[in-house]
């Protein structure tokens, strides 16, 4: 209750650089987190993406040295 009453006086409003006389509901710290997520997402998703190509680059190179292998036994 004080602490609302000293951030109303004319004097105390100079000293912060964004006034607001009612609580933020999607403030900066909101706003900032809601960002971060934002990005830690977008990072994740690309590195799932890499991971996912690489597995599939492995797995037919795999396929293909299986088939060889196949081959090269039956030749014998």
């Amino acid at each position: 209750m004080f602490f609302s009453k000293v951030l109303k006086t004319p004097s105390n409003r100079r000293m912060f650089s964004c006034f607001y006389e009612k609580p933020l509901v999607f403030g900066p710290f909101v706003s900032s987190l809601i960002s971060s997520l934002f990005s830690g997402v977008l990072f994740t998703g690309l590195l799932m993406n890499t991971i996912t190509e690489s597995h599939n680059i492995l797995k037919t190179d795999l396929e293909k040295i299986k088939e060889e292998i196949k081959i090269g036994k039956k030749d014998k």
